[in-house]
């Protein structure tokens, strides 16, 4: 699959998942914003938890994400930049 189809199944799944979750392009590569994170109770004790969905995300798509807003920081969504294949 080429990634955009990736990045759309990816997104649909967490949706599915019972969360809010848009994307976005931005400068830095495809911004995908999770509104409310089922983790977040959990998350804000134990943030370690904020690791699960970029490590799932970047096995499926296969290339590195960082993580630009988290509810453990206070934020008030978890978001993440996909960073784009050099060959998309």
């Amino acid at each position: 699959l080429e990634f955009d189809e990736k990045m759309r199944r990816v997104v649909a799944w967490i949706c599915r998942a019972g969360t809010l979750a848009e994307q976005a392009e931005t400068a830095e590569g495809v911004k995908v914003t999770i509104h409310n994170c089922p983790f977040r109770n959990t998350a804000l004790k134990f943030p370690q938890v904020c690791t699960i969905t970029p490590q799932l995300m970047s096995r499926l798509l296969g290339t590195n994400i960082s993580q630009a807003d988290s509810i453990h920081r206070h934020d008030p969504y978890c978001s993440f930049v996909v960073q784009r294949p050099a060959d998309s």
